[in-house]
């Protein structure tokens, strides 16, 4: 149940994650978005049926603890995507998180009702899907409310840093003054125009930065998921 609880957390967020990253971010459009999640998807396909033949050969916490680590590897990788990481690398990264999903779901259900009497089959299967979604649920908000508590941060300490002292921001405020100039924008409106032009590159920075942090707070989720997997492990042995 406590893996179910991770797995599902870690799964559904960054499902909604990266959709919102790359639209947000890269200004994909959702269809884009959704074509970037579709060969993983296609993955799952292939990697469930061979999940099912590994778990009836390999203990279910090695099966576990694999899966757990491509979730891992997956969201620390994603912790370093920004506005230039290319469409395939995105799915590169998306491959992981199926590795993961299919070598953790089918296994975590498996052995909760191994565990149980025919008569509690039913019962039990009701509650791990519940308990997965409830992880879905609870992980999600808790990850969102992370990532806008991040962004401001992030901004601020941005903003602490543009000052008449800098000399590489004097220098995008002449270049963007200069092009504003040369397009025939009026001289009152382009040194605001220009201050206005680099508050949203910091936005977008910030947003960014916050990004990567959420990222890695379910590379940190999954990791705490790897603690029942050892356990189990352990209640196998005795």
């Amino acid at each position: 149940a406590l893996l179910a609880f991770f797995v599902g957390g870690v799964f559904l967020t960054s499902t909604f994650l990266i959709p919102l990253f790359v639209q947000s971010i890269q200004g994909y459009t959702p269809l884009r978005a959704g074509l970037l999640l579709m060969p993983g998807g296609l993955l799952l396909l292939l990697l469930f049926p061979v999940a099912g033949r590994i778990s009836d050969s390999l203990p279910a916490h090695v099966i576990l603890i694999g899966g757990l680590i491509c979730f891992i590897l997956a969201f620390t990788q994603l912790s370093t995507v920004d506005v230039n990481t290319p469409f395939w690398t995105f799915v590169y990264f998306t491959f992981f998180i199926r590795f993961g999903l299919a070598f953790t779901m089918p296994v975590i259900n498996a052995t909760a009702l191994k565990s149980l009497t025919s008569a509690q089959v039913n019962q039990g299967s009701g509650v791990i899907n519940f308990v997965r979604m409830l992880g879905a649920a609870i992980w999600l908000n808790c990850v969102i409310a992370y990532l806008d508590m991040r962004v401001p941060t992030h901004s601020d300490a941005l903003t602490a840093t543009q000052t008449a002292a800098n000399p590489t921001t004097r220098h995008m405020l002449n270049a963007i003054q200069k092009i504003l100039a040369e397009s025939g924008a009026p001289e009152n409106i382009q040194a605001p125009g220009a201050i206005h032009f680099l508050g949203q590159m910091i936005f977008e920075q910030a947003s960014t930065m916050g990004f990567q942090n959420a990222f890695l707070a379910l590379a940190f989720l999954a990791t705490a998921g790897l603690a029942p997997a050892w356990y189990l492990s352990r209640t196998k042995a005795r």
